[in-house]
């Protein structure tokens, strides 16, 4: 019966047991997020007094992947700066049977690329454990590219479809975030982190939407316009980081 417990008192202690000095001022912390992603969700429904009824869903994610790099300026701080690679997808649904009956589904992908600073604070009293506990800050400003479509009905002008391009992308991020560092050797760690993120885009849209008419026609009609969007959300990833220190400690 003592083995148990033993074997459950080693496990512990290992959780907590002091390793190389990874985080000594100077060291050189390299490594990537390889799970970044986010997801958010919108719903509006409007009910209007004639009994008429418009409703929107609108479903976002992205997915990213940020090479890192930075110095530890004290034994707890560091500072440094990501290159990073960003993917984004945006569906909105649109049903409305206010006056004219219409339904709409409109998606865009865009792919950009981002670079900033940021700053991470491991929180420990005398020596770096196996597992430790850290803060981040973090911001980045991006461009890029990419494309949308669209499809949808109404009564008046039967089925219509839309695609378009999206350039002159500008894109700015800030957030912060909460996670531990486990290692998994000497001098590699692996990171679990949930943080907060606020996201602002702005880009060039140029659409062109073809409609089927009820009498077999078809008509064409540009659509060109700027947007600028802002949102807010969690964030969840995953990443490896090494930790070189010039000594070779």
């Amino acid at each position: 019966m003592k083995k148990p417990f033993l074997f459950l008192a080693i496990a512990s202690m290992a959780g907590l047991t002091p390793v190389a000095a990874q985080s000594l001022k100077g060291t050189l912390f390299v490594g990537t997020s390889i799970g970044s992603t986010s997801y958010t969700q919108t719903s509006n429904n409007y009910d209007y007094s004639d009994g008429g009824n418009k409703n929107t869903d609108a479903h976002a994610y992205s997915l990213s992947l940020s090479p890192s790099m930075g110095v530890f300026v004290t034994n707890h701080l560091i500072i440094g700066g990501s290159l990073g690679l960003s993917y984004s997808h945006n569906k909105t649904n649109t049903a409305n049977t206010e006056g004219t009956p219409t339904a709409e589904t409109t998606s865009t992908n865009t792919t950009t690329m981002n670079l900033g600073p940021f700053l991470r604070y491991y929180f420990y009293e005398n020596k770096p454990l196996r597992t430790m506990l850290y803060m981040q800050a973090q911001g980045t400003v991006g461009t890029g590219g990419g494309s949308s479509s669209g499809r949808g009905y109404s009564n008046a002008t039967s089925t219509y479809a839309s695609s378009g391009t999206v350039s002159n992308i500008f894109t700015w991020t800030s957030g912060a975030s909460i996670g531990v560092t486990h290692f998994i050797g000497k001098n590699v760690g692996m990171d679990f982190a949930i943080g907060y993120a606020h996201n602002y885009e702005y880009s060039s849209n140029n659409n062109q939407t073809v409609t089927v008419l009820d009498n077999g026609g078809s008509e064409t009609k540009p659509n060109n316009y700027s947007l600028a969007t802002s949102s807010d959300g969690f964030t969840l990833s995953v990443g490896f980081h090494w930790f070189f220190h010039p000594r070779g400690r």
